[in-house]
């Protein structure tokens, strides 16, 4: 596969899996992610909700600034190490007793999202760049 068609699949993987963490966070909201927080959880329920709420405004304008004019390859990178992260951290909360994603639906959201996000982080890597790895490496050309 070309430079070019890797170039296109990757962007393509990474917009689905962009597009699975807005379903995601729709899924939070259904499942009362709130509730998971300890600043959020002694709040009145409907308070708990609109803040929780409101606080992902500046998460997706900063994500969107991010990708679209701020640094956008590396904002990539950054999307799906912060995607891997968070599949690990939901794995740590599955015993508490206000997690609420348990079914298989959600947990196949969160899973494929961090599978997606090393998929993605793989094919990211240009060819030139690991050929020109291993020429530094073991060859001992300076760059």
């Amino acid at each position: 596969m070309g430079v070019a068609a890797m170039d296109t699949v990757a962007r393509w993987v990474f917009f689905i899996n962009l597009s699975l963490l807005l379903l995601h966070e729709m899924d939070a909201v259904r499942r009362g992610e709130w509730r998971m927080f300890p600043f959020l959880k002694t709040l009145p329920e409907e308070r708990a909700y609109r803040l929780f709420t409101l606080l992902h405004l500046p998460l997706y304008t900063l994500l969107l600034w991010l990708l679209g004019e701020g640094a956008p390859v590396p904002g990539m990178a950054a999307v799906d190490l912060f995607l891997v992260a968070h599949a690990v951290l939901h794995r740590c909360c599955e015993r508490h007793p206000g997690y609420g994603f348990r079914s298989r639906f959600s947990r196949s959201i969160i899973y494929a999202m961090a599978g997606l996000a090393l998929l993605h982080l793989a094919l990211g890597i240009a060819p030139e760049s690991v050929d020109l790895f291993w020429k530094v490496r073991f060859k001992g050309i300076a760059v």
